[in-house]
């Protein structure tokens, strides 16, 4: 829809679901969003994507501080990009939803502003300066991708057209941002599957079996940098798990022995499944043979 106000075009554009709607956008800010939209659905790198997300939003709000929040294993939401600080600061920054004026955004998938932070008791300060907070949920088919939280030493950059723009354009980013991230997991998956075919080819020809293990070692250390590396194998007779194989074991005694079930290797031996441990002190089955051994 057009309106014409005063003399100045006036525009409404088409809004991703769920988008409240909001003051028409003037002419020339509704140009910058249009513009944006197109910029942005054209990076397919994620890697590329947040950082052209972020020097594209300053054409909305000058802002001094922003963050694009993503969603880490464990449900916190951990900045993926920041502009205004240290990005070796991010790593401090974990948010529940719920939490926060990010987590609110998260928790009601609902922008919220608050010109004046100190008065919120929801915010969370951690740089001197800021005065006001936008944090606006980046919603994809019902589906929480982020948050964009935006900070500046003012309210009135947050003008009621600016904030509709960045939710018009919160939508759109959150599906660049999942196109993004099913693209390299897409292309990261390919990669695999090209290295575990030429592994098969490498290892099908190879009969010795200390040879085999020797090379698989190897093989291996291309898909996972690991430090630590061992390959255990079953005697039948006694249903025990034998190191043959390993790489940087330290002053582990020779040949080790676990029995079926026992530690994190018996327990894949039971179920004939993969275990997988980020923390191996909090779990009750490991069995420390190399101490240095974190996950």
């Amino acid at each position: 829809m057009y309106t014409a106000r005063g003399g100045l075009l006036a525009c409404r554009v088409p809004q991703p679901p769920g988008v409240q709607t909001g003051p028409p956008l003037p002419g020339e800010l509704l140009a910058d969003v249009l513009a944006l939209v197109g910029e942005v659905n054209s990076v397919l790198d994620p890697d590329e994507l947040l950082p052209a997300i972020a020097r594209k939003l300053r054409r909305i709000v000058d802002y001094r501080i922003l963050d694009i929040f993503l969603p880490d294993p464990e449900g916190f939401l951990v900045p993926a990009h920041v502009e205004g600080y240290d990005p070796a600061l991010a790593s401090r920054f974990r948010v529940r939803v719920g939490e926060g004026i990010v987590g609110a955004a998260a928790a009601a998938r609902e922008p919220v502003f608050v010109p004046e932070v100190s008065r919120d008791p929801r915010y969370i300060p951690f740089f001197p300066g800021v005065v006001a907070e936008l944090a606006i949920p980046l919603v994809s088919k019902d589906h929480l991708v982020g948050v964009l939280n935006i900070e500046g030493p003012a309210a009135s950059p947050f003008t009621p057209a600016a904030r509709t723009a960045l939710q018009v354009l919160a939508g759109h980013l959150a599906v660049a941002i999942e196109n993004a991230t099913l693209y390299r997991e897409t292309r990261w998956y390919a990669g695999l599957l090209a290295t575990l075919y030429e592994i098969g080819k490498e290892t099908a020809s190879i009969l010795d079996l200390d040879e085999l293990l020797h090379r698989v070692a190897e093989i291996v250390k291309r898909v996972i940098d690991y430090e630590m590396f061992g390959i255990l194998l079953l005697e039948e007779e006694t249903q025990e798990l034998v190191v043959r194989k390993s790489v940087r074991f330290g002053g582990m005694p020779d040949k080790p022995r676990l029995k079926v079930g026992q530690g994190l290797c018996g327990a894949a031996a039971l179920t004939k499944q993969p275990v997988l441990v980020g923390d191996v002190t909090k779990d009750p089955r490991y069995v420390q043979l190399i101490p240095d051994t974190r996950s």
